[in-house]
């Protein structure tokens, strides 16, 4: 049995115990009319028109079977609808109300072809029940009497079988819902389902937010909701109509329950049930034999309902779908499926889901009912918008939105109202279909905002119209308050003017203020800038001062003492250039012989840069004896062009000469590492260095091929060591080259 789901099957011969078929079969019951049965005994001579009848009756089209034994008795099963087209004899008995259920053997393996029969017939045999069989290669036919049919129905289902079509063996209400109904108003309301007794199995208990939800109108309209987080095969949502009895007096009452959508396949079983309120519960109990009892608990207290039934669709599902929604207080329910008898689930009976999957397959089912089937149950936050607390397929799809439907914000399509009870709600969804539901029930509207709630029905006009002579009268009132504040306000006006003039010229007065403290901080900071500028000028004067002199009274003796002093500086420049270069020389020989020309030459920019900074002039001193200097302003290493081209001339010469100094140096570390290895090695190389370098005196003998010696007896002998080539050594350095004259 699926989680909150009816109970299966009870038939009379404990078929509870029964064990399931191995091979499940889906019997027909065919043909959908009741079946007759003529007998007649035939003799020699038939009367006038007997042969007449059996003719007609061996070409009717529906289902035919025609028997005939030793005794000469005659029997033939045909549609009860042979005998409004021919005029039976008086010797022709007839016998009503017969059904067959026929397998339909094309399908199956040999092994279950074989067996099927025997199974079926087993199983009927322990319900009690005697079926006459009809075989023929295709197909087994089992005829009964149509009032065994719900016991041979009952047993069928429980041993795993099933039976269609289900309207065969399904009941259908008399009649559709009644609004108001005097017999169920009594169970209407929002209930949840707290404990359920079967014979022979043990009792379930409910917890509050697990157990089915089930939504009932005072019309009778009911919208069941039973969620399974586990699986498919648990889903147990129906919904559909109560019809009440006339018998009923009291707190018990007798009814029938009818499924119109239901999520599990039909079982077939009767709908009556008997019921009673007991303060905040509801007994309810299964007809015949107590076939199950329930318990369910109130969970709202108020019972004005809204009921809607689905009507139509577009554009065209390929199925007609049938529905409920229910609005009990703060609560709804809405469970929408394939009406009785369409598609795999609700037109095949069989005693659970998943005993209709071994037959049908789990894909095609589960297809069927994700696409087909819903169930939502939900929450009134507030008219118009409607919270889902629970949805079917759970398990296997996420919720795809907290709110069924929001009229503020546009979620979950646009409702239109109907104009009262027995108009038709128009519900666009937001993938563009329509749907039409025909209202059964209005106590209240749950689908328009409080801020524009609209009317439905003649009475609820009225009170909106009142409500609206009320909210005009309250206009009005207010309208006066508003007025007679305005005059008041008037009155106090002229003197608020008068502050805020005087307030206006304080301010005005103020902003003043603040501006002359402004100008004279300003004044200020202008004076002090002035002043500080004054005192660098003044340290700047004597420089200044200097100048002027010196490009005044420059004449010919200065500018010869000026070429004097040029000319001992060179002369000191050149000798302090040769012991520079003494000083490089002893560098060179501590430095790896790896360095390359660039070092070398960022050496002698290095040392051009000394140079110039120990030619700078010195600082001047003021006159009390301290030292200025200017740091805005750098004084120039020289001043006169002249000199200055003079002296990075002789710089660059200098450069010149240090880095040919560097190279010979070089060369004479390379040959003393040569010659270190020559003695170390008993047959070295001549290095490749000397022979590059062109160098007098630098000669290497070539060496001679030296033949290995053999012993007497052939065998390899160890060779002498041989002598090192003697090597000259280089006559002297190269000389460095001459330096330029400067320009």
């Amino acid at each position: 049995e699926a989680q909150g789901g009816r109970p299966g099957p009870q038939p009379s011969a404990q078929p509870s115990q029964m064990p399931l078929a191995l091979v499940p079969f889906c019997l027909d019951a065919q043909p959908t009319e009741d079946l007759v049965v003529l007998a007649v005994k035939s003799s020699g001579k038939s009367a006038k028109g007997g042969a007449e009848w059996l003719h007609r009756a061996l070409s009717y089209r529906e289902f035919v079977c025609l028997s005939r034994t030793d005794d000469r008795l005659l029997s033939v099963v045909v549609g009860e609808s042979f005998l409004k087209q021919v005029e039976l004899p008086k010797d022709v008995e007839v016998q009503r109300d017969w059904i067959a259920l026929r397998l339909d053997k094309t399908g199956l393996e040999q092994t279950a072809k074989l067996g099927a029969f025997a199974s079926l017939s087993q199983v009927l045999q322990e319900a009690g029940l005697d079926a006459r069989t009809m075989s023929t290669p295709e197909s087994e036919h089992l005829l009964m009497p149509k009032g065994d049919l719900p016991a041979a129905a009952s047993a069928l289902l429980a041993a795993g079988h099933a039976i269609r079509p289900a309207r065969r063996l399904c009941m259908a209400p008399s009649s559709g819902a009644v609004p108001n109904s005097n017999g169920s108003a009594k169970f209407a309301g929002a209930w949840r389902l707290v404990r359920r007794v079967r014979p022979n199995a043990p009792g379930q208990e409910f917890a509050l937010d697990e157990g089915p939800v089930r939504l009932q109108a005072a019309c009778g309209l009911f919208a069941e909701v039973a969620v399974a987080s586990t699986s498919v095969d648990a889903e147990a949502s129906c919904a559909g109509l109560v019809e009440a009895s006339a018998a009923s007096s009291g707190s018990r009452a007798d009814f029938a329950r009818y499924r119109l959508v239901d999520f599990q396949p039909p079982s077939g079983e009767s709908p009556h049930v008997t019921a009673s309120v007991d303060g905040q519960l509801l007994l309810e109990t299964g007809l015949p034999n107590d076939r199950y009892g329930e318990t369910w608990a109130r969970l709202d207290p108020s019972q004005g309902c809204v009921a809607l039934e689905l009507v139509s669709e577009t554009p065209n599902r390929g199925a007609k779908r049938q529905g409920c929604w229910v609005f009990c207080g703060s609560l709804f329910a809405r469970v929408v499926g394939l009406s009785m008898g369409q598609g795999l689930v609700s037109g095949t009976c069989c005693g659970s889901l998943r005993q209709l999957q071994r037959l049908h397959g789990e894909g095609a089912i589960r297809a069927e009912l994700t696409k087909h089937y819903e169930a939502v149950f939900g929450t009134i936050e507030q008219p118009g918008m409607l919270r889902v607390k629970r949805h079917a397929w759970a398990s296997t799809m996420p919720q795809k939105a907290e709110y069924f439907y929001d009229a503020i914000v546009g979620k979950g399509g646009q409702i239109s109202l109907p104009e009262g009870p027995g108009g038709e709600l128009l519900h666009r969804l937001a993938d563009g279909s329509e749907q039409r539901w025909r209202v059964l029930e209005w106590a209240f509207d749950p689908f328009t905002p409080k801020a524009g709630a609209r009317a439905a029905g003649p009475a609820a006009a009225a009170a909106a119209a009142t409500s609206d002579s009320d909210s005009e009268g309250k206009k009005k009132k207010k309208n006066k308050k508003k007025d007679k504040q305005k005059t008041k306000d008037s009155s106090s006006s002229s003197d608020d003017s008068d502050k805020k003039k005087a307030k206006e010229k304080d301010r005005k007065k103020d902003r003043s203020r603040s501006r002359s403290k402004d100008k004279k901080k300003k004044d200020r900071s202008t004076s002090r800038s002035k002043d500080k500028k004054k005192d660098r000028s003044r340290s700047r004067s004597p420089r200044a001062e200097k100048k002027k002199v010196g490009s005044d009274s420059s004449s010919d003796d200065e500018k010869q003492r000026k070429k004097k002093d040029k000319d001992k500086k060179a002369s000191r420049s050149d000798s302090s250039d040769d012991a520079k270069s003494v000083k490089s020389v002893k560098r060179a020989r501590s430095a790896s012989a790896t360095s390359n020309a660039s070092e070398k030459q960022k050496l002698g920019m290095g040392m051009m840069g000394v140079a110039d900074m120990s030619r700078m002039p010195p600082p001047e001193r003021s006159a009390g004896g301290r030292i200025q200097i200017n740091l805005n302003k750098p004084r120039p290493a020289f001043e006169d062009p002249t000199v200055t081209k003079m002296a990075s001339d002789k710089m660059l010469n200098q450069a010149k000469i240090h880095a040919n100094q560097i190279a010979a140096m070089d060369a004479v570390l390379k040959m003393a590492s040569a010659r270190s290895a020559r003695k170390e090695d008993p047959a070295p190389a001549p290095p490749p260095e000397l022979m590059r370098s062109g160098m007098p005196g630098a000669q290497v003998p070539e060496a001679a091929p030296a033949k290995a010696p053999s012993s007497a007896d052939g065998g390899p002998v160890a060779a002498p060591a041989a002598a090192p080539a003697p090597v000259t050594a280089p006559a002297a350095a190269p000389a460095p080259a001459p330096a330029p004259a400067p320009a």
